[in-house]
């Protein structure tokens, strides 16, 4: 590939927005996952304030990246729907379809969503607790569900994974 033909790539998502959103979104919560994770596994074994503080940065801005995925996958499900919104279009799909966990898009989607209430529910009682409390045991439990997370992450991302490369 030369390197008009690479710039042209980075380029042609501003000049022709793609059709799906969720793709090119969902790369950003997951680094921060990784990053709030890898944060915590350094804080756990020696506690210091400036580590705890940055992973609570990437578990704030993981909480709200999801978001925007997962409004972009729900509108990005209901593109092939027929006409109409395809917000509104997936929305309903995935209502119709949320128990069918023969369905890997309704697997993935559930998964997703128990990581997306761990993660929340973790911001919101690392927000309530004095910062200075995230020691010793209560470090390792915060690790353990950080990783615990990650592993929903995987096989959440596995599911999907079987529609976009099977």
């Amino acid at each position: 590939m030369t390197l008009p033909g690479l710039l042209e790539w980075f380029r042609a998502p501003f000049i022709t927005p793609p059709r799906q959103w969720h793709p090119i979104l969902v790369h950003f919560p997951i680094v921060f996952l990784f990053l709030e994770a890898a944060l915590l596994f350094r804080h756990a074994p020696r506690p210091r304030r400036e580590l705890q503080s940055a992973a609570d940065v990437f578990l704030r801005l993981s909480v709200w990246s999801m978001i925007p995925v997962a409004i972009a996958g729900i509108h990005d499900a209901g593109l092939d729907l027929g006409r109409g919104n395809p917000l509104w279009l997936g929305l309903q799909d995935r209502w119709r379809n949320a128990l069918n966990l023969r369905s890997s898009i309704s697997a993935h989607v559930f998964l997703i969503s128990l990581l997306f209430v761990l993660t929340a529910v973790r911001l919101i009682v690392r927000a309530r607790i004095d910062p200075a409390t995230l020691e010793g045991k209560k470090a390792w439990i915060e690790l353990g569900l950080a990783v615990l997370g990650l592993v929903l992450l995987v096989i959440g991302t596995y599911a999907a994974a079987i529609v976009s490369h099977p």
